[in-house]
């Protein structure tokens, strides 16, 4: 479980601070999918991948501070 916060919080902090991309900040924390074949729907497939697992960490940080803004620790 510490693994997870640390990740989600560095994500979330990547994104804050930095303005870099979900891409960019996915590539720094190597969550980048395994693709054989890549074509330009590929491409965008991986894009979308990315994006959403991106997403989904910095949501995870979002209501972990939240959480403990409440009084609520894991």
């Amino acid at each position: 479980m510490v693994e997870t916060y640390k990740t989600a919080f560095g994500i979330y902090e990547h994104l804050l601070n930095n303005k870099l991309s979900s891409f960019q900040v996915a590539k720094k924390f190597n969550m980048l999918p395994n693709f054989e074949d890549k074509d330009e729907r590929d491409i965008a497939y991986e894009r979308r991948v990315v994006s959403t697992k991106i997403s989904r960490k910095k949501k995870e940080a979002k209501d972990a501070i939240s959480n403990v803004a409440k009084g609520i620790f894991p």
